[in-house]
C-alpha cells in the first residue's frame, strides 16, 4: 500500500515534470526563434548569442569593463550593432543629434529605473516631470556664468587645501586619484548640501569607508547591472535575502539617504539659503511641488548628485594628469600658456593662507581648455551610459532606420577613439582642439557632458574646479609619474566603467617650481 502510494506520487510528479518541459521548452524555443529570425533589429549585424538573450553579455562583465567590450564589438561590427534582443550600440556621431534634438520623441532606458524606489532627477525618463524639475534644480545650483562667483571662494579653498597635501608629500608619491576624490567630494558637500566632509582636512586618504569610497564600491555594482538592469532591480529587491550581492549598492544609497536627512533636520533649525538642497527644498515647498518635496525623491537626488558632483570631476582630473605627467612638453606648453595669459597666484583679502586665481585668465588658455577637451574624448566620464530608447516611432540614424522600442547603447568611449571622426583617435593630442583642427574630421563625436534636455546641469562648475585647480598646481609645480608598481600603466589597466568612470590608482612625483623675483 505504502509502495503504491509512492509510486502514485511520484507518477504524478514526473507528469507534472514532463507537461512543463514541454510547456517552457515551447515558450523559449519559440522566443528564440523570433528573436534570432523574425525580430524588426534581425537585419543588424551583431554577435548571434546577444540577438538571443542579453545574460550573455551580462556573463562577460565578470572578466572585462563594459567599454572595452562594446569597443571591441564595434571594432569587428561595425557602427550599429545589435547588443540584444531588443537593443542596439551605435557609435555614428549622427546619433546623438537623433535622440537629443528638439522634437525627438526618445526617452530614457529601463536603466534608469535602477534607482527605484528612489526617483532622482537623471532616472525621470520621460519628458513630463523632468523639465520643470530640471529647472528647479538649475535655480537651486546657481551654476550659470553669472552665479560661479559665489563658488570661487569654495573652489580656491579646496585648491589651496589640495596644495598643502601635495606640499607635505613633497618626495613622496602622491596618491592623486584618492585626493581628487577628497578635493571634489568637499567641494560637492559645500555647494550641494552645505557641508565639508573635511576630507582634505584629514590626515586619511582614499580609506575603506570614507565617504568616496563608499559611493565608488556603490556604483561598482552598476559595472555588471548596467547590460542587464532587470538583474540589478531584482538583485536589489532580494537584498534582504542575499545581502552580499548588493550590501555595497545599500550602502551607497544609505549614506546619500542620511546626508539628506540631516540637511533635512538643519533645514528645520534654521532657515539659511547657502547650499543648493536648502534652496530646492524652500523653492518646492513655496510652489507646493509636493512630488519633488517626496521623501524617496530627495534621496534619489542626494545620490544622483554626489556621484555627479564628485566623480566626473575627480575623474577627470585623474586622467588629465595622467597624461599631463605622461607628456612633459605638453605639461610645460599649458604652463607657459598660464604665464603668458598672465595667470598669478594671489592672497585672498580674507584669508592671508588661501591662494586665489583670477578666473579672467581662464578666457586666454585655449590650450588648457585643449586639454580638457581632450582628456574627456579620450576618458569620458560616462564611458558607455547615457542610454536612450525609441518608443512608438522609428528614428534615423544616418541611412539606418532604428525601429521602434529599440533600447539604444551610445559608448562615448568608443565613439571619442574612432578613426573616422579622430587623426590619431588614441593619442593625447590637445592641439587638435586649437591649432591642428584638421585632426577632427567630425566634431560631433565629442560628446564630454550629454546635449539637448540632457545636458549636465553642472558643466560650468565642473570646468571651473578642474580650471582652478589645474592652474594652481602647474603654477606651482611639476610632476611626474612615480616608480612604482604598475604606475605607469595602472590607473589605465584598471580603469572601470561602472557607469560613471572609476578611474585606477595614479601616483605622482612633485617638484616645487623656484619663482625667481
Amino acid at each position: 500500500m505504502a509502495f503504491t502510494t509512492i509510486f502514485t506520487r511520484l507518477n504524478v510528479l514526473l507528469t507534472v515534470l514532463l507537461f512543463n518541459t514541454a510547456f517552457f521548452s515551447a515558450l523559449f524555443g519559440s522566443i528564440l526563434v523570433y528573436r534570432l529570425y523574425q525580430h524588426a533589429l534581425c537585419e543588424f549585424d551583431g554577435p548571434r548569442l546577444a540577438a538571443a538573450s542579453k545574460l550573455w553579455h551580462f556573463g562577460h562583465m565578470f572578466r572585462v569593463s563594459n567599454h572595452l567590450f562594446l569597443d571591441g564589438l564595434t571594432k569587428k561590427y561595425g557602427k550599429i550593432i545589435r547588443t540584444g534582443p531588443q537593443e542596439l550600440t551605435v557609435t555614428d556621431p549622427e546619433v546623438w543629434e537623433a535622440v537629443n534634438k528638439p522634437g525627438s520623441l526618445c526617452i530614457k532606458s529601463p536603466w534608469y529605473d535602477m534607482l527605484w524606489p528612489y526617483v532622482a532627477l537623471n532616472s525621470i525618463r520621460s519628458k513630463e516631470g523632468y523639465a520643470t524639475r530640471r529647472k528647479r534644480w538649475d535655480d537651486a545650483l546657481r551654476i550659470s556664468n553669472a552665479n560661479l562667483a559665489d563658488k570661487k571662494r569654495l573652489i580656491d579653498s579646496a585648491a589651496a587645501q589640495l596644495l598643502r597635501r601635495i606640499e607635505a608629500s613633497l618626495g613622496q608619491p602622491f596618491d592623486a586619484t584618492a585626493e581628487f576624490y577628497n578635493f571634489s567630494f568637499d567641494l560637492m558637500g559645500e555647494i550641494a548640501f552645505g557641508q565639508s566632509f573635511s576630507l582634505l582636512d584629514s590626515q586619511s586618504y582614499f580609506s575603506q569607508n570614507s565617504p568616496p569610497d563608499l559611493i565608488s564600491q556603490g556604483m561598482s555594482m552598476l559595472r555588471y547591472f548596467t547590460p542587464v538592469p532587470w538583474v540589478g532591480r531584482l538583485s536589489f529587491f532580494m537584498a534582504p535575502y542575499f545581502p552580499i550581492i548588493t550590501q555595497k549598492w545599500n550602502r551607497a544609497l544609505d549614506w546619500a539617504a542620511k546626508v539628506c536627512d540631516s540637511r533635512l533636520q538643519r533645514g528645520v533649525e534654521c532657515q539659511e539659503s547657502t547650499d543648493a538642497f536648502s534652496r530646492f527644498i524652500l523653492s518646492a515647498a513655496r510652489d507646493g511641488d509636493r512630488q519633488s518635496l517626496d521623501r524617496q525623491a530627495l534621496y534619489g537626488d542626494a545620490f544622483a548628485i554626489t556621484v555627479a558632483g564628485s566623480h566626473s570631476t575627480a575623474a577627470t582630473l585623474t586622467m588629465m594628469f595622467f597624461e599631463l605627467a605622461r607628456h612633459p612638453s605638453i605639461q610645460l606648453r599649458v604652463r607657459q600658456e598660464l604665464r603668458i595669459a598672465g595667470a598669478t597666484i594671489q592672497q585672498s583679502n580674507h584669508n592671508s593662507a588661501q591662494e586665489i586665481i583670477d578666473t579672467s585668465v581662464f578666457d586666454r588658455v585655449p590650450f588648457l581648455d585643449g586639454c580638457i577637451t581632450e582628456t574627456l574624448r579620450l576618458y569620458p566620464v560616462v564611458p558607455t551610459g547615457g542610454i536612450r530608447q525609441t518608443v512608438n516611432k522609428a528614428v534615423k540614424v544616418g541611412d539606418k532606420w532604428i525601429p521602434p522600442h529599440t533600447v539604444i547603447v551610445i559608448p562615448r568611449w568608443s565613439i571619442g577613439r574612432s578613426d573616422y571622426a579622430f587623426d590619431m583617435p588614441n593619442d593625447f593630442v590637445p592641439e587638435r582642439w586649437t591649432v591642428k583642427s584638421h585632426m577632427v574630421h567630425d566634431v560631433r563625436a565629442y560628446n564630454g557632458f550629454g546635449a539637448g534636455r540632457w545636458i549636465c546641469p553642472g558643466k560650468q562648475l565642473g570646468m571651473m574646479e578642474i580650471r582652478v585647480l589645474a592652474t594652481m598646481v602647474l603654477l606651482n609645480y611639476e610632476f611626474s609619474l612615480a616608480s612604482t608598481p604598475r604606475n605607469e600603466t595602472r590607473v589605465v589597466d584598471d580603469f572601470q566603467d561602472n557607469f560613471t568612470a572609476t578611474p585606477g590608482k595614479l601616483e605622482l612625483m612633485f617638484k616645487p617650481i623656484i619663482h625667481l623675483g
